[in-house]
């Protein structure tokens, strides 16, 4: 039975919400808040799990072979990602913050950070190698009013902004 077979009830919310309820509790999904909405966002909790899913959705990867080269691009195309849930839901959590995310598909910042209902910080992480232009980021943090915005990148080295915090891996841990 393939899951487009399944028919729900005209009050199929509720039920898809109970049914999500067991596996948020035991870790399998991660339920996190969508930013101005009383709505939530459903992850696949392992990022392993996920990376399989996407590469299962995209490639169709349990139904062939697959090489190493084709799993290294799916694990550099899923991996940003991960990288950024993964820093959103971290600092969130050392800060005592509620962690949200914008309902659109590409999040135009990677994380909105809560302080009861007050937006305390935006978070965008740009995990590549070379950040390429900062003011753009910056200014694309700035439109949001927030009291802290903050960018985060694997080394701060040779970068400097006046209006958002630049933060490492090393900044991660001093948190």
């Amino acid at each position: 039975m393939a899951l487009s077979d399944f028919e729900l009830p005209n009050n199929h919310l509720s039920v898809i919400q109970a049914l999500l309820g067991n596996p948020v509790s035991i870790g399998l999904l991660k339920k996190i808040r969508i930013y101005n909405k009383n709505k939530f966002a459903y992850k696949i909790a392992s990022p392993l799990i996920r990376i399989f899913y996407y590469g299962q959705e995209k490639y169709g990867i349990s139904e062939r072979d697959i090489s190493a080269k084709e799993i290294d691009e799916i694990v550099d195309i899923a991996m940003p990602r991960i990288v950024e849930d993964s820093i959103r839901e971290y600092v969130s959590s050392r800060l005592g913050l509620i962690e949200t995310i914008m309902e659109d598909a590409d999040y135009d910042v990677d994380g909105y950070l809560l302080r009861f209902q007050t937006l305390s910080m935006t978070l965008e992480v740009k995990w590549k190698k070379h950040v390429s232009d900062l003011r753009e980021v910056a200014s694309k943090l700035l439109k949001i009013d927030a009291l802290e915005h903050i960018l985060m990148v694997p080394s701060k080295k040779g970068l400097e902004s006046d209006q958002t915090k630049i933060m490492d891996v090393i900044d991660l841990i001093d948190l």
